[in-house]
């Protein structure tokens, strides 16, 4: 079976194989060895007070190391239409799983 598509992943390839890039972990383990404890609460107390006096990026900073970065929705299929998954097609175990799925990554996530 020829794929008339190759830009799309093969089932069991992964979309990065390289992972991080080298980079990325570089800077990160030069940060860790350069900006002591210390200086991380001296930086997390600057943020607190300037996001308290309105400062709305000291705000996001403070968010997006709290809780995470917000994804963004992007609609890249539908037209704006509403999409439909089918799941009115699948079986009462099919709908169970799912619902099992999607709790055990709320509780992970919940855990992070």
């Amino acid at each position: 079976m020829s794929n008339d598509k190759p830009w799309l992943f093969k089932p069991g390839q992964s979309g990065n194989p390289s992972g991080l890039p080298a980079n990325a972990t570089k800077f990160r383990r030069i940060t860790e060895k350069t900006v002591k404890a210390t200086a991380w609460k001296e930086i997390v107390i600057k943020a607190v007070d300037q996001a308290r006096h309105g400062d709305a990026k000291a705000r996001e900073w403070l968010s997006d190391r709290i809780m995470g970065k917000v994804s963004q929705f992007m609609d890249v299929t539908s037209g704006n239409e509403p999409i439909n998954f089918g799941l009115d097609k699948l079986s009462d175990e099919e709908l169970t799983k799912i619902g099992e799925i999607v709790e055990s990554t709320i509780e992970r996530n919940d855990q992070k």
